[in-house]
């Protein structure tokens, strides 16, 4: 009677096991890489910020664009992560859209309270 618990407890918790590494893992892989993506476009966001304020005059958008490129890939490669090219420009464009909204934003507000 006690093998026959014994066995059935076993099994119980096999199956557990099973599940948790086939759900619970993948599912905790997904959380850890949106926060490394979440941090990412952070940076990037200050990054593309900084190059604005900091790379006036001659300096057109490609130029601005290449050097927060680097940057963040700079940042990528210390932190070990993987990112491609295509997701880099996405970061990038959508930072520099975030950046003229907010612009946007602030400039109906001064004329409002003007």
């Amino acid at each position: 009677m006690n093998e026959i618990i014994y066995e059935a407890i076993r099994a119980v918790l096999v199956i557990s096991i099973m599940v948790v590494v086939r759900y619970a893992v993948p599912y905790l892989k997904s959380l850890i890489n949106g926060t490394e993506l979440e941090w990412i476009y952070a940076w990037a966001v200050k990054a593309v910020k900084a190059a604005e304020q900091t790379n006036t005059g001659d300096h057109t958008g490609s130029v601005k664009k290449a050097i927060v490129k680097e940057f963040l890939v700079n940042v990528a490669k210390e932190k070990n992560l993987s990112i491609t090219d295509e997701q880099l420009e996405n970061l990038i464009e959508s930072a520099v859209y975030a950046m003229k909204q907010e612009d946007a934003k602030n400039e109906g507000s001064r004329v409002v309270s003007d």
